[in-house]
């Protein structure tokens, strides 16, 4: 079964809770980020300190949704053993807030109904904490790397995110071979249960419209398993393949169906090929 893939999951620590969010996960589309700032201050051989922050919009699926992060101070520890063993952790924390007009729409409908407990559970705002530790390996002829990463939000729209990586490289000169499994496990939080279910139509219409949006809006795990080359083919150039493996599930998740979402399987298989210049 054909199926567009979400890559949005990355790495990089100032994208990661936002990409969480239930709008960005439900998109198929390239994603944008604007408006992001960064000054650091520091010493050459001492500590440096860094301030950043992103206020602008973000854009996908032909929609714009006002996004504001505020802050994202932190701290970063980075070590290196013998030249060859790199180890890092880091702890980054920030107030987030994404406008989602359709949901907040319903929401105030919702709070105006006198069901703030169901109205404030679809709200994009409010802190996020990351929690990183890597630690990696290079040798001559081979190379080993782990990560693990961990999101904690307190809003209900906002999932907690617990993943980790392991990775392993054997190097024929000029190529390069390796192979990573990669697991996201998702912990989101209850719907809220404020509205009433049997008393009256109209409150079991609004108990499954609520019902609905919040399903529509939960994340799901993944998982995934890559196989990639890289050919060194100069000291400027090298080119790389890599076909990944992806289980994961649907909904606003990793997932949209392009056609029978019953008779999706939940895997996907994702082939990426690149070449990379030095300047």
């Amino acid at each position: 079964m054909n199926a567009n893939f979400n890559d949005k999951l990355s790495a990089a620590l100032l994208c990661s809770c936002l990409l969480a969010s239930p709008a960005a996960l439900a998109s198929s589309e390239k994603l944008e980020l604007s408006g992001f700032g960064r000054v650091v201050a520091g010493f050459t051989d001492d500590a440096d300190v860094s301030f950043e922050g992103y206020e602008n919009e973000l854009s996908f699926q032909d929609r714009r949704y006002v996004t504001n992060i505020d802050g994202l101070p932190g701290l970063v520890f980075n070590g290196v053993y013998n030249t060859n063993v790199r180890f890092r952790a880091s702890y980054t924390t920030a107030d987030f807030s994404v406008n989602l007009a359709e949901i907040s729409a319903f929401a105030d409908q919702l709070r105006s109904s006198g069901f703030a407990e169901s109205a404030d559970s679809l709200t994009m705002e409010g802190e996020f904490d990351i929690y990183q530790v890597g630690l990696a390996l290079d040798e001559l002829d081979y190379n080993l790397a782990w990560e693990w990463m961990k999101i904690e939000s307190d809003t209900v729209l906002a999932p907690n995110i617990e993943s980790y990586y392991v990775q392993g490289g054997l190097v024929f000169q000029p190529f390069t071979v390796h192979l990573t499994y990669a697991d996201m496990a998702t912990n989101p939080q209850s719907a809220a249960t404020d509205i009433p279910l049997g008393l009256a139509p109209d409150l079991d219409q609004l108990y499954y419209a609520y019902q609905t949006v919040f399903a529509r809006t939960q994340a799901a795990d993944l998982e995934s398993v890559t196989l990639g080359v890289r050919w060194d083919a100069g000291v400027r150039v090298a080119f790389k393949g890599e076909v990944t493996h992806y289980r994961g599930a649907l909904g606003i998740s990793t997932f949209e169906a392009l056609g029978d979402r019953d008779a999706f399987d939940e895997r996907v298989n994702l082939y990426q090929v690149g070449m990379e210049f030095v300047f």
